[in-house]
């Protein structure tokens, strides 16, 4: 019997199915948005369609998680019924379908799955980033030809075949966390693939990203320092520190953001982005979203609205690249609490809470380490407005979570 006719053969089972469409949505993650899109209807319609009773998923704590998914996204919704804008709010709503189809799905099929699966896809996700990040490289390296300009090979130049950097740099930020703590793959791959993608995260220059990784783990290194006072971790936490300080002074200045300098100052009037830093421009983004959020703190202003809301605010104060720009939150929790009030962006820190908790329970660094990486990322990066971010949150976070539960049984 060939290898294709096995595997269609395979296919007519809905166990395999289930975990071979599931592979299929997790690998076209970071590669292409639309393929991924059409992978996880696919993924989605299969399981409504060949659910069985058996196959329900039996875990409460588990479900719960998926009820708070399903919560959030509702809010959301029923802000489309009192958006002035209501196509708008809709076309929104569509990049967030997945915080409704992926949690009804995983409740109908994720209990099939084994401990040796789940970490299949964790392997196949890691390869899906670094074939990601190699194509970015090569696509880079004919504009860098072509142009004879090496900046092609930094920032969102760097990103930009894909996505926005933003949102590859948390890919990577995941496979990185996720290469090191699969002990069982060889150390030639998981090192030079680890110092692949931390050379890329570099190149990216997303600050609140690289910085979000290096806090997580340096507190997973203090963490076990102070656990086990063993002065080599403290020697070697200082030696993490010292390298990064040293790093980030001898990179270049054109390919190191993280040279400029520190301000809190800005003017609102100024269009060119030479006078804002990517802290000012926050800071001034967000000090139009505060009164916003007070006058409509329970309700928001309805998903549809919010963009126009905010340009508002933008032109009573002047506020020009904001205007330019057309600026959203640049905040997931402010975003959600404009589009649907603070019981949305409650519900949102409820869901990174549960995989904490779990995280702690099962004594699984790893998954806190990943959820306070996405945590620190969506305080300056409204990271839930666009397919990447939503995806990632639903498809990856519930499956790494399944995971340590089946650990923690033994």
């Amino acid at each position: 019997m060939s290898p294709i006719t096995l595997f269609l053969k395979k296919l007519q089972e809905s166990n395999f199915r289930f975990f071979a469409l599931l592979a299929l949505v997790v690998v076209s993650l970071p590669l292409n948005m639309h393929v991924n899109a059409y992978c996880i209807g696919l993924f989605s319609l299969n399981t409504f369609l060949s659910v069985r009773k058996t196959d329900l998923e039996k875990n409460r704590t588990l479900i719960f998680l998926y009820a708070a998914h399903i919560l959030f996204f509702s809010l959301l919704l029923v802000s489309v019924f009192y958006s002035e804008n209501t196509g708008l709010g809709l076309t929104k709503m569509e990049t967030k379908l997945s915080f409704l189809l992926l949690p009804l799905s995983y409740y109908l099929g994720l209990g099939k799955l084994k401990k040796e699966q789940l970490n299949f896809l964790k392997k196949a996700f890691v390869v899906s980033v670094l074939a990601a990040v190699i194509f970015c490289f090569i696509e880079s390296l004919i504009k860098a030809g072509a142009t004879g300009n090496l900046l092609e090979l930094q920032s969102s130049k760097l990103s930009n075949p894909l996505m926005h950097r933003g949102y590859l740099s948390i890919f990577i930020g995941f496979s990185i966390i996720l290469l090191w703590e699969n002990k069982s793959v060889y150390s030639t791959y998981r090192i030079s693939s680890i110092s692949l993608l931390a050379f890329t995260l570099i190149l990216l220059q997303g600050r609140m990203n690289i910085l979000a990784l290096i806090l997580v783990v340096l507190g997973y290194f203090l963490i076990q320092a102070i656990q086990y006072r063993n002065r080599k971790i403290f020697a070697y936490l200082g030696g993490v520190i010292l390298f990064i300080i040293i790093l980030f002074q001898v990179i270049p200045k054109q390919y190191n953001r993280f040279n400029q300098p520190l301000t809190f100052e800005y003017n609102l009037s100024k269009p060119d982005s030479e006078d804002f830093t990517g802290i000012t421009i926050r800071l001034a983004i967000w000090q139009h979203a505060i009164p916003l959020i007070k006058q409509q703190p329970f309700f928001g202003y309805g998903i549809g609205d919010t963009p126009k809301k905010q340009l508002e605010e933008y032109h009573k104060t002047g506020f020009v690249k904001g205007i330019s720009q057309r600026y959203n939150c640049h905040n997931q929790y402010l975003e959600s609490i404009l589009a649907a009030g603070i019981f949305a962006s409650l519900i949102l820190i409820l869901i990174l809470i549960l995989y904490v908790i779990q995280g702690l329970k099962a004594q699984n660094p790893y998954l806190i380490m990943i959820v306070i990486y996405f945590f620190l990322s969506m305080l300056t990066e409204s990271l839930l407005e666009r397919h990447w971010g939503v995806t990632t949150f639903t498809v990856l976070l519930p499956i790494l979570y399944k995971e340590t539960l089946l650990k923690k049984e033994g």
